[in-house]
């Protein structure tokens, strides 16, 4: 938006109202200096106007911006917290899976438990990656077999796999067993506890 206040000005005339005499002390000024100031008080609104309303622009444009960016982020953390579940925090030392859980620990200083979800259907997973070397993630199945080992209930990830993922298929028709699937590995990664 551009403002123009032109048409309130007063009209100069050559001659006539063009000569404007600033006011002393001792001298009294003529109409053609109050037009002058006039004039001026108008064209430095109008310039201060269309200069705050480009800054304004310019700052409305940013703020649109960083909007857009902001609901970006929110719309990439929202989407990564429905499709993970994250745990950083070493209060929290275990969780009960869900199938279709994606689980990332973070924990720093405590062995974090996975307790497998005890009603699945064939085909259920659960996909997991430990970040720390220095911790195990153990993983309970609530009863059925590690890859097809009925006598197994507790198994966890070995530290050496850190960062990797691993991923548990249950399979219905396979002794009702819990399959471990990692990288391009398959059921090397989980090892029984000792």
């Amino acid at each position: 938006m551009s403002y123009d206040f032109s048409e309130f000005k007063i009209e100069t005339f050559t001659g006539i109202n063009d000569t404007p005499v600033v006011p002393t002390a001792s001298k009294a000024g003529n109409g053609s200096h109050f037009i002058q100031q006039f004039n001026d008080l108008i064209t430095v609104t109008e310039d201060g106007l269309n200069d705050a309303d480009a800054s304004i622009g310019i700052a409305l444009d940013r703020i649109t911006d960083l909007n857009t960016n902001v609901n970006t982020l929110n719309t990439t953390v929202n989407g990564l917290s429905s499709r993970w579940k994250v745990f950083t925090d070493d209060s929290v030392n275990s969780y009960d899976a869900l199938p279709g859980d994606k689980i990332l620990v973070f924990t720093t200083s405590t062995d974090f438990d996975i307790n497998l979800p005890s009603d699945t259907q064939a085909g259920d997973s659960v996909s997991i990656i430990n970040f720390n070397q220095s911790i195990k993630v153990n993983i309970k199945n609530y009863g059925y077999s590690f890859n097809g080992s009925s006598g197994i209930s507790e198994v966890y990830i070995n530290q050496s796999q850190t960062k990797k993922l691993v991923t548990l298929v249950y399979l219905a028709d396979y002794v009702n067993s819990w399959v471990a699937i990692a990288d391009s590995l398959v059921l090397t990664v989980v090892y029984p506890n000792s």
